[in-house]
């Protein structure tokens, strides 16, 4: 399958290989990161649709693995951009800051994901009390 893809293959046959690497989890940052972003460049937004933005997110996380954190910058804005508020692009955000070792914003940014986390009900139909 990894032949298939690398070898001149297809944005299907890409498609194909990410898609299998993630359900499967399995972790190869390099070939994510090299893949992905020739599907996301190759494919288009119009033909990818939707899935555009699964794959922005798996390229994003094997950009931080490999630390190509302007990559994984710049996928992030672009998730940040459709889904604004979005708690994933949000721990996204955060995983960019430690990266770069802005500790800072780390710290902000666990401790308003936290603080959303906790002012929300555990289940929406449990009354629990204050």
């Amino acid at each position: 399958m990894l032949a298939a893809a690398t070898a001149g293959g297809s944005v299907s046959a890409r498609l194909e290989l990410l898609d299998h690497m993630r359900l499967h989890s399995i972790r190869q940052p390099a070939v994510v990161l090299r893949e992905g972003q020739r599907v996301l460049r190759e494919g288009g937004a119009f033909s990818l649709g939707e899935r555009r933005w699964d794959i922005s997110e798996q390229v994003a996380l094997a950009a931080l693995d490999v630390g190509a954190d302007d990559v994984a910058e710049q996928l992030r804005e672009e998730l940040e951009a459709k889904f604004p508020g979005s708690q994933r692009v949000k721990h996204l955000e955060g995983m960019c800051c430690e990266a770069q070792r802005k500790w800072t914003e780390v710290s902000v940014g666990c401790f308003l994901c936290l603080a959303s986390i906790s002012s929300a009900p555990i289940h929406p139909t449990q009354n629990l009390p204050p």
